[in-house]
């Protein structure tokens, strides 16, 4: 910024340089740099997982990319709920991860457990499109907890797990039933 001008700053940005509270700031010497890396590292991070709800289908679509976290669960039940409240029970979730990364910790496990007491039976379908050992054994235990049908897939076959996730009952779909594998 030169000669006092503003333009383009955004208005929560003090002119001496001065960021929010909300964004942690730390100013470290070229010599540093090794503490500047881990400082970095230790900075929370983004969310766990990303969703988006397909509207044409009723489907939510769960991308998972480290461990799970409370917070992820709470804004992945306000999508879910959103859509229950106009449209009635989703007709899918496609929850798509490379493999099962767990949870952040105990609060993260206790609100992906609540997320499943409060929506299992607003769910039709679950597709697993993974490449996970568990995601292998998934559909035959969660048949014990969910009402849901649910069906692995590869993790390379996530059209088709929305696909499937989006179908009326009784229509061939490929994939993977309970336990066994996809054609």
């Amino acid at each position: 910024m030169r000669g006092g001008d503003r333009r383009g700053l955004d208005p929560g940005v003090h002119p001496a340089g001065e960021l929010p509270d909300a964004v942690p700031v730390r100013v470290f010497g070229n010599a540093a740099r090794d503490e500047a890396v881990e400082w970095l590292r230790s900075l929370p991070e983004g969310a766990a997982i990303s969703h988006r709800l397909v509207p044409e289908t009723g489907v939510l679509v769960v991308e998972v990319r480290q461990a799970l976290r409370a917070q992820d669960f709470d804004a992945l039940a306000a999508t879910a709920d959103q859509w229950i409240d106009a449209h009635g029970d989703l007709a899918g979730i496609v929850i798509h991860a490379r493999s099962f990364p767990g949870w952040e910790n105990l609060g993260g496990l206790i609100h992906h457990i609540r997320f499943l007491r409060d929506h299992h039976r607003r769910v039709r379908r679950v597709a697993l499109a993974s490449d996970s050992k568990l995601a292998d054994v998934a559909p035959k235990l969660a048949e014990h907890f969910v009402q849901a049908e649910v069906r692995r897939f590869g993790y390379d076959e996530l059209d088709a797990a929305i696909g499937w996730a989006g179908e009326m009952r009784g229509v061939a779909a490929t994939g993977t039933e309970a336990g066994g594998r996809g054609t």
